[in-house]
């Protein structure tokens, strides 16, 4: 199967949807207490803090899967929704999966452009090609994937993921996606 823009951010509402939780580390992956254990022991920079410990652990039962910023786009290349497997080919920081993109430029020329990535220093996300990105983030206490105005975000470029095929989305094969994309997202 080829992976493309449009099954990005179909995979992408998945997550969103669904009961996530933000650990810095992860791409998807079922929320466990030796999961979080293992990312509080492997990032003791990011869980400094006693709090950001607490919410970790917290989270366990509570939520079903884990994702950090990047994560979530992993989570697509490394299988969906799921059915993620690790891939050291794809096992990029932010900023690493904002590097290799294809084209890129500065947010306020976005393309209207389904499952473009949307970045600023050190925190990715993904276009919805018309308004809104979805991002994992810890911003105001969050811990989740959330929806936002793309322009109002503070985003500073965007780019085409360079690992998946960008398609016009006016072609046949996406008319279903408009149908699911306006089910999934009117809430």
């Amino acid at each position: 199967m080829a992976l493309t823009n449009i099954g990005l951010l179909e995979n992408t509402i998945k997550c969103y949807k669904n009961s996530n939780y933000y650990i810095y580390g992860t791409y998807g992956q079922k929320l466990t207490l030796a999961l979080v254990n293992s990312k509080i022991k492997q990032y003791p920079r990011f869980y400094r803090t006693q709090s950001r410990i607490n919410n970790a652990r917290n989270a366990v039962g509570r939520y079903k899967y884990a994702y950090d910023c990047v994560g979530l786009i992993k989570d697509y290349l490394f299988g969906g929704f799921g059915n993620v497997k690790y891939n050291s080919k794809y096992d990029l920081s932010a900023n690493g999966m904002y590097n290799k993109c294809t084209e890129k430029g500065k947010i306020k020329n976005i393309p209207n452009i389904k499952g473009l990535l949307v970045w600023m220093d050190g925190h990715i996300g993904v276009y919805d090609g018309e308004k809104y990105t979805y991002e994992c983030t810890v911003s105001g206490g969050t811990f989740r994937i959330i929806k936002t105005v793309a322009k109002t975000r503070g985003w500073t470029n965007w780019g085409k993921c360079a690992y998946i095929k960008y398609e016009d989305d006016k072609k046949e094969e996406n008319k279903n996606f408009k149908k699911y994309y306006i089910k999934v997202t009117a809430n």
